[in-house]
């Protein structure tokens, strides 16, 4: 079942008019801002304002963590130390904001598999990902997820995910990355990933580039996968990760049926018990 949604817009100048649409919808929010590596330099500078705008919102906030020019799993030490500062940097940020989720994408590339280098990767992966977990998370409440990006299968995450030894790491399905790299359609991910997913962070696109469209633009069938949502027995989260404001607003009223629809069905269950 659908638990939180979360707005989370991304391509806008001034994210007041987000943060507005969350509070008006009472909805949690992604924060897309320290993503970037001059936010997370300069966080102490940018961390006041953050606080002030998003403890507005009265649902829970997920920061979306650094994306670009990080590879923890590097073969050259500088750029893995540099990746792993970033990284800190992410969480130390969430425990100041007192955010609930910490969302950094998978360093997988399928170089990997071509090499032969698969098992070596994972293996480092796995002992990267528990030790920032051991380091950063302890005494914390906070939930570290882990996107797919260019995963052919939920297979490569789930197995990762699997060796962590930890309740505080998750798996995160990016609706748009599953629909340009795999095969498999973006609804059988739901089942495949089973408990090991928590949070879904769901746009559409023309599966060629991800464009984060509205769910009512491009090749997903949105409907049928939050319905598919919607019926699931675990506690999931919905985050609507697209472009603009208007692709905001659209998404939402496409959910908006099926979270009533689940409503009833409590009801009704309920009322039999």
């Amino acid at each position: 079942m659908i638990d939180k949604i979360f707005a989370a817009p991304k391509g806008l100048e001034d994210e007041s008019s987000g943060v507005a649409f969350a509070m008006q919808n009472e909805l949690s929010y992604e924060v897309p801002s320290f993503s970037t590596a001059e936010k997370l330099i300069n966080k102490e500078k940018h961390l006041e304002k953050a606080i002030e705008k998003y403890d507005l919102i009265g649902g829970w906030l997920a920061i979306q963590g650094p994306s670009a020019d990080v590879n923890p799993m590097s073969g050259d030490t500088e750029i893995a130390l540099v990746s792993l500062h970033r990284y800190t940097q992410a969480i130390s940020v969430c425990k100041a904001m007192g955010a609930k989720y910490v969302i950094f994408n998978s360093p997988y590339h399928s170089v990997r598999d071509i090499s032969g280098g698969y098992n070596e990767w994972l293996a480092a992966s796995v002992d990267f990902w528990q030790k920032l977990v051991e380091e950063q998370l302890r005494s914390t409440n906070i939930v570290l997820l882990i996107a797919n990006v260019m995963e052919a299968s939920p297979g490569q995450l789930t197995e990762l995910i699997s060796r962590i030894d930890s309740p505080r790491v998750k798996g995160c399905i990016d609706v748009g990355y599953a629909n340009i790299f795999s095969q498999m359609p973006a609804l059988d991910w739901l089942d495949a990933m089973g408990s090991d997913v928590e949070y879904v962070r769901a746009s559409n696109n023309d599966g060629k580039v991800n464009s984060r469209e509205s769910f009512l633009t491009g090749t997903v069938d949105m409907e049928a996968f939050i319905n598919h949502m919607a019926l699931l027995p675990q506690r999931l989260h919905l985050s609507i990760g697209v472009q603009d404001l208007a692709g905001l607003k659209d998404s939402y009223e496409l959910v908006k049926p099926f979270i009533k629809m689940q409503q009833e069905q409590m009801v009704t269950k309920s009322l039999i018990i």
